[in-house]
């Protein structure tokens, strides 16, 4: 250890959570830190505070942690003081670190809980001994984690109310029973409307980017029923800093609605008094990094969905209902509110790999990028925007020269007055509530309730299978007139807007792009080699085989 005079030292204190916000906890460690520090003769120079602030999750951040470390790189510390190491760090990789800059650039360590000698970082079993208590911190996070998965997972299979942040429309209560305490959930009117709207508005066929549209508080056709709300991370830091108004968090901007969240709500069992679960493995501590996998419906062991012990906000017909249409893979969300395109492919060529959708990604004309990929790994498949828009087109035009393909064409039908499926089916509803306000009154009896009962509920699959017909009708794909009824439908696709080729497209060609066969380097006096254009393939949907080549 050197000189105290040489001594340039930092003390580093933190606690994971600070529940009280009086910062107690980290006032005791700088406390004995600064002993530990008067007894050594280290002068401090600072003092590196992370409260309520995790260190076993990999990646996270602690900002103060992070400031420390570039004053250690930059030498303005040469001495660090905590009150133990699980304090500094919980996770072995970043021990690592901190063992190479005592070996190689000369810091000093000491813990405060351990006495007034400072840590043998310079030795093989000093070196050993750190490494183990590192490790036993690290055992320590893992066996918490498990049993906390496992109360979890108990409390969902006892349909126990949710934890973590409130769905809106939901407040949790503490209310005493003859048990003793008892957590419940109560339903906030003002927010369970807003729910009900974006169900029903979906289930209209508004798409999700309409909703959040609406939401935000934009004028969208149709949606005059959803209301202009804060979106729910908004919500969630008034909330908070109305609780905790001695550290109150900085409110983040008021950012409009996103699709995605719109999507959350309408997955989210909580609202039919299904229990949600998110397992670890797919959540974004863990997991693929996406929300898709936000609150999955819990079942029991038989394979049921677990009832839980509130109260809901959407029936559950009704919540089964969006989850069929959003489980669809040949909807269309757009309906009410186009979503503009900018290039002939995104959303209509698939994947090689996987078939998913290709969407659109990357400056300089973009490149159609496979979603569908681990977190943290490349996507199945990157291919030019540029050079595979121009090939598919001349394909396109090639495949309209031919005689067979012309004889199948389905040609774009006029819109048509469309049904009240909703009025029809609420209608079917008001009588088997009607027939419910019978019995009990005693007007009728049980067999003429079950029979009223069945009849309308028959009557209800019978409106929903022609409504699922009609909706399957809408979203084929068919032929643009200005194409279909040309004299040269290859010329009138040539010089057609963007989203008439797209239709057209649709109609006649399957697209999926493999992965790259081969990689860059210098070809024909090219840097970077050339685009391989056999990554293309293309099925007919109509006449017979497709051209191979433009």
């Amino acid at each position: 250890m050197r000189q105290a005079k040489h001594v340039r030292a930092a003390i580093y204190t933190r606690i994971s959570l600070d529940a009280t916000g009086r910062e107690e906890g980290v006032e005791r460690q700088e406390k004995y830190c600064r002993e530990w520090a008067e007894r050594a003769g280290w002068p401090v120079e600072e003092v590196f505070c992370d409260n309520s602030v995790s260190a076993s999750k990999p990646g996270g951040k602690r900002p103060e942690y992070e400031r420390m470390t570039r004053a250690v790189e930059d030498g303005s510390i040469n001495a660090v003081i905590f009150w133990d190491i699980d304090r500094l760090t919980r996770q072995p990789r970043q021990l690592e670190w901190w063992l190479d800059q005592c070996k190689y650039h000369g810091l000093d360590m000491a813990d405060a809980k351990g006495g007034d000698m400072a840590l043998d970082t310079r030795s093989p079993m000093g070196e050993l001994f750190l490494r183990m208590r590192a490790t036993f911190a690290a055992y320590e996070v893992a066996h918490k984690g498990e049993r906390q998965r496992a109360a979890n997972k108990d409390r969902a299979d006892k349909g126990l109310l949710f934890t973590g942040a409130r769905p809106i429309g939901y407040v949790r209560e503490m209310h005493r029973d003859e048990q003793g305490r008892l957590r419940v959930a109560r339903v906030v009117e003002d927010e369970a409307e807003v729910v009900r709207a974006v169900y029903r508005a979906f289930l209209r066929g508004a798409s999700l980017d309409a909703i959040a549209r609406a939401l935000s508080g934009e004028a969208e056709d149709g949606l005059e029923d959803v209301p202009c709300v804060p979106r729910p991370a908004y919500t969630k830091a008034v909330e908070f800093n109305k609780a905790h108004p001695d550290r109150p968090r900085e409110l983040p901007p008021e950012q409009p609605w996103y699709s995605a969240t719109v999507r959350l709500m309408l997955r989210n069992p909580k609202y039919a008094a299904y229990v949600g679960y998110t397992p670890t493995s797919k959540s974004k501590k863990g997991g693929d990094g996406s929300g898709k996998w936000y609150s999955m419906l819990w079942l029991d062991g038989d394979g049921h969905p677990v009832s839980g012990a509130w109260e809901p906000i959407i029936d559950r017909e009704t919540w089964w209902r969006v989850q069929d249409v959003l489980d669809d893979s040949a909807r269309r969300t757009n309906l009410m509110s186009p979503k503009v395109r900018r290039h002939i492919g995104s959303g209509l060529f698939r994947c090689g790999v996987c078939g998913h959708t290709l969407h659109i990604q990357g400056g300089k004309g973009g490149s159609y990028v496979c979603p569908n990929h681990a977190h943290g790994e490349s996507a199945h498949v990157c291919a030019l925007a540029s050079y595979t828009d121009k090939y598919v087109e001349v394909l396109v035009e090639k495949y309209l020269d031919r005689e067979e393909v012309r004889a199948s064409f389905v040609i774009q039908r006029g819109a048509r007055a469309s049904r009240d499926y909703e009025a029809e089916v609420a209608r079917q509803e008001r009588l088997i509530e009607k027939a419910e306000r019978e019995y009990n009154e005693g007007i009728i009896e049980g067999r003429d309730l079950q029979g009223r009962r069945e009849r309308a509920r028959e009557r209800i699959e019978a409106i929903r299978v022609e409504q699922r017909r009609e909706a399957d009708e809408a979203t084929r794909a068919v032929m643009p007139r200005e194409v279909a009824e040309a004299i040269d439908p290859a010329k009138a696709f040539h010089e057609a807007d963007l989203a008439t080729k797209r239709a057209a497209l649709d109609f006649l060609l399957d697209v999926r792009i493999d992965p790259v066969k081969r990689k860059g380097g210098t070809r024909d006096g090219k840097h970077g080699g050339v685009f391989d254009f056999s990554r293309i393939r293309v099925t007919p949907k109509v006449g017979e085989e497709a051209e191979t080549a433009a």
